[in-house]
């Protein structure tokens, strides 16, 4: 990272307790990234100028150190969006994505991206962590697999890997192995391997191992490392979301509204594609990677980001469903009862986009 931005530190001790609490030792493996942004241009105020955030300071946490998964907050912060809500600075909190919900109870997190069917199984164990806002509405699956690696049945008896044990990633590998022909509960074994994408497309490449879920930007990665991809789909699901314990949510809504009012700027922002090299060019300068796959893969990256943080009904019960199938909910659920459009339609109705108001 760029020596401006490059303020990494673990987690404080009372960090550390608040979002380890339930865990073990494990849990302080977080680090933090961004504590010293440059101050934020001046911003214009707005109509709800007078209501201004409660927390001054904004942690929000991400399983990701991507660029895609940290430029909407990264812009909000630069383009003085966020201090317009009154939200003075802010942290991104890279952390393993099975820590997220722990470190929201914790406190050590205030809001967070997150799988949203992780969050309809809390909600459904008893924890109201929320839902607020979509990230990505649409998911592309693919699978690709090392050199060697001809067919689904070449895969048989190897080790292959979705991130996190029983995580969306993983159960949508199995749903790809199974279109492919295969048995993905005995044929092949899962295993955990961590830092997204990047982290799993890289253990590919060394042999770790032999195939993965992975993302549209890391194809031409495989290909160039003599691997192939068996599946390549894109399936329109709200995949991932930004979501709120309900603790800090009641004591914070002015906040929360902010965050997804600076949010929604940004979308509109970064989807407008004449500003690729811009935002390439930012994202550097706030020490993001951008290797040439990262820059192939543009369009693609952003084409299954929301465009608005809305989804559609059918979309979301579809989702549960396939969670239900895939085992990562226990029963099917109400999606009223992990989602809270509060927020995010009251920062519409502030930005004056009456029409993308969710009234359902």
């Amino acid at each position: 990272m760029s020596a401006r931005h490059n303020n990494r530190r673990g987690l404080s001790r009372r960090e550390f307790l608040g979002l380890s609490a339930g865990l073990g030792a494990g849990a302080g493996s977080a680090w933090l990234l961004g504590a010293c942004a440059p101050a934020a241009p001046a911003a214009t105020p707005t109509a709800a100028a007078n209501l201004m955030a409660e927390t001054k300071h904004l942690i929000n946490g991400t399983y990701n150190p991507n660029w895609a998964n940290n430029v909407l907050v990264e812009l909000a912060d630069a383009q003085g969006w966020f201090k317009e809500e009154g939200i003075e600075s802010r942290e991104i909190v890279i952390i393993d994505q099975g820590q997220i919900i722990p470190a929201l109870i914790g406190g050590s997190l205030m809001t967070a991206q997150q799988d949203t069917d992780a969050i309809a199984a809390a909600n459904l164990a008893g924890e109201p962590v929320f839902f607020i806002s979509t990230y990505r509405d649409k998911e592309p699956w693919i699978f690709g697999v090392a050199k060697g690696i001809n067919s689904a049945e070449d895969l048989k008896g190897k080790q292959v890997s979705g991130g996190q044990l029983g995580s969306r990633n993983e159960n949508n590998g199995k749903e790809m192995l199974r279109r492919l022909g295969l048995d993905p509960e005995k044929d092949v074994e899962w295993v955990p391997v961590g830092g997204g994408s990047d982290g799993r497309v890289q253990g590919v490449i060394g042999g770790v191992i032999a195939g993965t879920v992975m993302q549209d930007r890391h194809m031409k990665l495989i290909e160039d490392a003599g691997g192939k991809i068996l599946y390549n789909e894109r399936e329109s699901v709200p995949q991932d979301c930004y979501c709120a314990h309900r603790s800090w949510l009641d004591k914070n809504e002015r906040t929360a509204i902010g965050f997804i009012k600076a949010t929604f700027k940004a979308r509109e922002y970064v989807l407008d594609l004449s500003r690729k090299d811009e935002i390439i060019e930012f994202m550097k300068s706030r020490g993001y990677e951008f290797p040439e796959a990262f820059v192939l893969g543009y369009e693609d990256l952003l084409a299954i980001m929301s465009p608005t943080g809305t989804f559609t009904v059918d979309t979301m019960v579809k989702l549960i469903q396939d969670a239900v199938k895939a085992g990562t909910l226990e029963k099917e659920v109400d999606w009223h009862t992990f989602v809270d459009l509060k927020y995010q339609n009251q920062a519409f109705k502030e930005l004056g986009r009456d029409d993308l108001v969710m009234n359902v």
